[in-house]
């Protein structure tokens, strides 16, 4: 779990670097610091949502597959369920709010000058 939570971080984070010359052009255009913060942590929650949806699904059905393969492995485990949506899920708003944060303290004339 923590490997997919530091999985998810870097991902976000790398998301958000490569814009920084979007963000800086926003800025320059009169977009304000909670405009940025909402495109990013929005476009980055509904990424996480998006794979926690279809991650779920394919967790279910791989315990199904196990279930039928492996001897007396249950797939019905609601709390172990409950906690790795919860704990991932905490993960990818952490990871979407700090990148978040960081892109809307960009200085748009650094960010025009970088390119």
């Amino acid at each position: 779990m923590v490997l997919a939570a530091i999985g998810i971080y870097g991902v976000q984070s790398f998301r958000v670097a490569r814009r920084t010359s979007e963000f800086g052009v926003r800025m320059a255009l009169g977009a304000s610091r909670g405009d940025v913060f909402a495109i990013v942590l929005g476009q980055a929650l509904r990424a996480s949502a998006i794979g926690g949806l279809s991650g779920g699904v394919l967790a279910v059905v791989c315990s199904h597959s196990l279930h039928n393969l492996l001897f007396d492995v249950h797939d019905y485990g609601l709390g172990s369920w409950l906690l790795s949506s919860l704990v991932l899920g905490g993960a990818s708003l952490l990871a979407a709010f700090l990148p978040a944060r960081r892109a809307m303290q960009v200085d748009p004339m650094v960010a025009l000058r970088y390119e």
